[in-house]
């Protein structure tokens, strides 16, 4: 499984690898075969580039004309303007006098005004009341000399929205403005209202003015319905530029280029990207020589580009392959080995904001439930047991065990059946202690004193087959440990490892402290383990994910469960030599009930 794996492994890195040589190899025959068509190439990438350009100009205007239809819209919908709009002149209790227009609407437009930084101003003028409400928190008649001319430019016309460049005597300063009819917005306004918002024309001009696709290449505002032109030229090149734009508005309009002559410059590119109003738009002229030699040394500096980005292509895609499709690929297969191997604790240290990232933490979160389950399981089932054995214990009644078991030692020794008799003493001595109270927790000395009665009836049965020694030292026989922990070691080693032998067998127990640390060891001299066989029994007991009858297993599980995971049992052998086992818990003193 893990060959094939690996295999398949090798298999994506290298498809992956294969796809990106064909890549480029595709690319640079597309350019060897299509290097004669170098220059309509360039063109066209150029037409992206006035695109891109146009777009930016596009996005520039199309800014204010959103911002200004939104304002208009929410004005139009505003109960104070439409309230204002009516014919009535004032004083009644039902309308608002002209004079609160300036703590109203003034308001509103300062508002709008300070809150987009790219108007300069916004007018509103009620052609019912002949007033005119300025941002700057003006209001004026239109008999005042300042706005008379204002008034007749701009007021009159008949639609939505229009386009205005005109020179304000209310500010004294050039605009370029966007009009509205807010009683054509809303049919709730029932006499005309005009809203005007002003953008500074310098400000545009030098916008236009630095969007350059040539060295000498211009821009300008154009409005098809309105005669509307911005550009800042000469007068002899605006006013044949509105010939030339007039004469093609229809080839603007449709194809979005013209190639024209404009007096002063010679031979011109015109490129048009219509606003999102529809009414007008951005037109770059560029000059034709200025595109001539950038044509002709563009061509061999594409194919230099094409090997750079080609090169610098491989190297990222190689890089982001290997970084992140490779290198936490095989990390996650090296985990999932573990997680076969039941080692659920060992998670994917490794922080990533990507795909695999996501994968990593789903990873490390289904393991750590893995362990959980099993822990939980394990723990209902120890729980399950020992209620078990607590209800067995219940059910026996130690009293009368014990007085049967002295009845067949007295009818043993009457009838001088010694064998018998040392037998029942051994079991009621083993039984007294194993029962231990019903308690889990039993003394180093009370544990030896049931193995040894143990080893004394497996002695009797086996026919002395094997000879054993405990040797507990100083200050070990008071500490404590977990019941039936040490004699299922010594039933290990006496069914695995002496039964069956054809010498004598040896049986040795020992205890020991160091430190905060109580270590009890189990060694036999019978038959040994194989190492391959060793290596599976330690895989076994230490692997959480598998399930076993295994009384070290079982021994390993209680231990760690009960003690912590630093501490468990060791196993260690050799074929034909022995097997030792060793136990380590924390010294803990006997507590007496």
């Amino acid at each position: 499984m893990n060959k094939v794996e690996l295999t398949q492994h090798k298999s994506i890195k290298t498809k992956l690898l294969v796809t990106v040589v064909v890549g480029i190899l595709l690319f640079f025959v597309v350019i060897v075969i299509n290097n004669r068509y170098a220059v309509k190439l360039i063109e066209e990438r150029l037409g992206t580039i006035t695109d891109n350009m146009a777009d930016l100009s596009r996005e520039y205007m199309d800014l204010r004309i959103r911002k200004s239809n939104n304002i208009s819209m929410e004005l139009s919908l505003d109960e104070e303007v439409v309230l204002l709009s009516s014919n009535y002149l004032a004083e009644s209790d039902s309308y608002k006098s002209l004079s609160d227009i300036k703590d109203s609407v003034t308001d509103k437009l300062v508002e709008a005004a300070d809150i987009n930084e790219e108007i300069d101003s916004i007018y509103m003028y009620y052609a019912s009341r002949r007033s005119l409400v300025a941002s700057n928190g003006e209001i004026q008649r239109s008999n005042e000399p300042e706005i008379r001319g204002w008034v007749e430019a701009n007021t009159g016309w008949n639609s939505e929205v229009k386009w205005f460049d005109y020179f304000s005597g209310v500010d004294n300063k050039n605009y370029l403005s966007m009009m509205y009819r807010l009683d054509y917005l809303n049919e709730g306004i029932r006499t005309p209202v005009y809203l005007g918002i002003n953008y500074d024309k310098n400000a545009i001009y030098d916008f236009l003015g630095k969007i350059k696709l040539t060295k000498n290449s211009m821009a300008a505002l154009i409005n098809f319905n309105d005669d509307v032109f911005v550009l800042n030229s000469d007068i002899e090149i605006l006013v044949d530029f509105k010939t030339k734009v007039r004469n093609n508005s229809g080839l603007l309009k449709n194809e979005g280029t013209a190639l024209v002559d404009l007096q002063g410059m010679g031979s011109v590119f015109l490129k048009y990207t219509p606003l999102s109003d529809g009414s007008g738009g951005i037109v770059h002229i560029i000059p034709d020589d200025d595109l001539r030699p950038f044509k002709k040394n563009l061509q061999p500096l594409i194919f230099t580009i094409a090997l750079a980005l080609s090169l610098g292509f491989v190297m990222m895609l190689w890089k982001f392959i290997n970084s992140d499709v490779v290198k936490p690929t095989e990390k996650l297969i090296q985990h999932m080995k573990k997680l076969e191997e039941g080692r659920f604790s060992d998670k994917i240290e490794d922080v990533r904001r990507d795909e695999f990232g996501r994968v990593f933490t789903a990873y490390n979160n289904m393991s750590e439930e893995i362990e959980n389950l099993i822990q939980e399981l394990y723990q209902e089932k120890l729980v399950k047991r020992e209620m078990e054995l607590k209800i067995l214990q219940e059910k026996i009644n130690p009293h009368f065990l014990y007085n049967t078991l002295d009845t067949i030692n007295w009818i043993a020794r009457e009838h001088n059946v010694e064998d018998i008799s040392k037998m029942v003493i051994a079991l009621s001595t083993m039984y007294r202690k194993t029962f231990n109270k019903g308690r889990d927790l039993i003394s180093i000395k009370d544990v030896m004193t049931s193995i040894a009665c143990y080893l004394d009836i497996q002695q009797i049965r086996y026919g002395d087959a094997f000879d054993y020694s405990i040797t507990c030292d100083e200050g070990t026989e008071n500490l404590e440990i977990l019941n039936l922990i040490i004699q299922t070691l010594v039933e290990n080693a006496i069914v695995h490892g002496i039964e069956g032998m054809s010498g004598k067998g040896k049986i040795e127990i020992n205890t020991s402290r160091n430190g905060s640390f109580l270590t009890v060891t189990v060694t036999d001299n019978g038959a040994g383990i194989t190492k391959e066989k060793l290596d599976l029994i330690r895989t076994s007991i230490n692997a959480s994910g598998m399930e076993s009858e295994s009384g070290l297993r079982n021994v390993q599980k209680r231990i760690k469960l009960y003690y912590g995971n630093k501490y468990g049992i060791e196993l260690f052998s050799e074929s034909s030599i022995g097997t030792k086992v060793k136990v380590t818990i924390p010294a803990r003193e006997a507590t007496d009930d």
